[in-house]
């Protein structure tokens, strides 16, 4: 009898397993869909950012960016750099440098530049799961994506996200080991922006040298 009864205690326990983390991953899965949703809702947005690198736990350097996001499209601002996406082309122009560079970026490659483009993430690709976290002094929730294959070159995202879907922080972990976080320290929601704000206008710099990388 007792026998009996252990197996059906261990038998019980990966039942309860088996239903819980699918229940979770849909959770997650939802947490995930609601933020997207919300960031569409509110673009035009515009967001200021705390990103900080990290030699593997170590953080080596931080900066300071303005984002302007509308969907896919972005325009990234720092004092290392300013990037510019208008859907399909990216202009690319770094501090002290007389270039300008084009190119077609990849979706691996912008998300290494927008942070926003990680939050689509979650549609593939990513095992996901969530857990109620504290982030600044706020119950929050934190969603974890877990890539499925090895070769991904992003390997971690943690998204902290706020009781109405807005995202607070993103945490990325690269291939090599090394972190990437960054923080949302205050955004704008529909802002007016054209297609202009997208696109690199060389007009506003001519001694500037235009390369195509394309």
């Amino acid at each position: 009898m007792k026998v009996y009864r252990k197996a059906k205690y261990v038998f019980l326990s990966v039942l309860l397993i088996a239903v819980y983390i699918p229940v979770a991953a849909q959770n997650a899965q939802n947490t995930m869909e609601k933020t997207a949703r919300q960031f569409r809702k509110n673009c035009p947005a515009r967001f200021s950012l705390e990103i900080t690198n990290f030699d593997g736990l170590k953080p080596i350097g931080t900066s300071h960016a303005s984002l302007t996001v509308d969907t896919r499209r972005f325009k990234l601002e720092s004092s290392e750099m300013t990037v510019w996406f208008d859907g399909k082309t990216q202009w690319s122009h770094y501090a002290g440098s007389d270039e300008v560079n084009v190119s077609t970026p990849t979706t691996s490659e912008l998300q290494t530049i927008n942070p926003m483009a990680l939050i689509e993430t979650y549609k593939h690709g990513y095992a996901l799961s969530q857990t109620t976290t504290t982030y600044r002094g706020k119950a929050c929730t934190q969603v974890s994506m877990k890539a499925t294959s090895k070769s991904a070159p992003i390997t971690t995202i943690l998204v902290v996200i706020d009781e109405n879907y807005n995202p607070l922080s993103i945490r990325v972990k690269q291939k090599s080991g090394n972190w990437l976080r960054v923080r949302i320290s205050s955004r704008q929601s529909r802002i007016k922006a054209s297609d202009n704000d997208f696109r690199y206008n060389p007009k506003e710099n001519a001694s500037l040298q235009i390369i195509d990388l394309r």
